[in-house]
């Protein structure tokens, strides 16, 4: 499993990744959920805020535990580089 933060484009987004079926999907945390993302540990299929104790499940951004909200899903599709690359030539990479 693996996972990335996005931050600095707004409200910071969480990307989950799952090798075993190639899945990407994104979260964003709004509002007072943000603070929440310095802390945040991604295991399994829990994403955990430790100093709320708020515990979401990283499949479906559905509060599962503590306070908090349940979080927004941001659309996410799968592409080849090459193909996106064709349809989008203007895209900027993000390291």
């Amino acid at each position: 499993n693996g996972h990335a933060l996005i931050t600095g484009v707004g409200d910071p987004i969480i990307v989950t990744y799952e090798p075993s079926s190639e899945t990407a999907l994104a979260f964003v945390f709004e509002g007072s959920q943000r603070a929440m993302v310095k802390s945040l540990k991604v295991a399994d299929d829990r994403m955990v805020a430790p100093g709320n104790r708020a515990v979401w499940n990283s499949k479906t951004g559905k509060l599962v535990e503590g306070e908090g909200t349940d979080l927004s899903v941001v659309p996410t599709m799968s592409a080849y580089w090459f193909a996106w690359l064709t349809f989008y030539p203007h895209t900027e990479l993000i390291k």
